[in-house]
């Protein structure tokens, strides 16, 4: 089986013989996750999977059919008017992304480390994802906590369409 991991910086392929096929959507989904994980991508979100089939997008479902000849497809791209920098500081790196199709309506920043990612929401609960580094996990979270009414104010503004500073520190 065919995947790819395409994001804003990073383009790239890998092929996978072995793929059980027989569990749930789900609990595939999450498989395909690690799959990625294992081959050095960040994708921790199965909403940003998608199947292609003759460069078409077909529903998910088609890709445990056993003669599948398409491909999986983690899409990681964020446009950069709708995205703003929060934070960084020894390689940690906060940012807020307001275009997200799997969660318009809820205030979250995304964090990533050492080539790790993870997102936390305004109450510094981790919604998905992971940074092994225990200390600058916590440095995120005390981050988002501490400035959590200036992220949720430039939140609001980027959904409005307001991004006067277009991808700078917002923080």
């Amino acid at each position: 089986m065919k995947f790819k991991f395409i994001s804003n910086v990073k383009r790239t392929s890998f092929e996978e013989s072995r793929i059980d096929i027989t569990k749930d959507q789900e609990s595939l989904k999450k498989h395909i996750l690690d799959l990625y994980s294992k081959h050095g991508f960040p994708a921790t979100d199965t909403q940003k999977l998608h199947v292609f089939n003759n460069n078409q997008e077909i529903p998910f479902e088609f890709a445990v059919e056993p003669n599948f000849d398409g491909e999986i497809v983690y899409l990681d791209i964020i446009a950069i008017e709708n995205a703003g920098h929060i934070y960084s500081e020894d390689g940690l790196v906060i940012d807020l992304f307001t275009k997200e199709q799997c969660h318009l309506n809820s205030p979250h920043v995304h964090v990533s480390y050492n080539n790790e990612e993870m997102v936390i929401d305004l109450d510094g609960s981790i919604r998905n994802g992971n940074i092994t580094n225990r200390k600058k996990k916590q440095q995120a979270k005390e981050y988002v906590l501490k400035h959590k009414t200036e992220i949720k104010r430039a939140w609001e503004e980027f959904r409005k369409g307001n991004n006067p500073i277009k991808n700078q520190r917002i923080v």
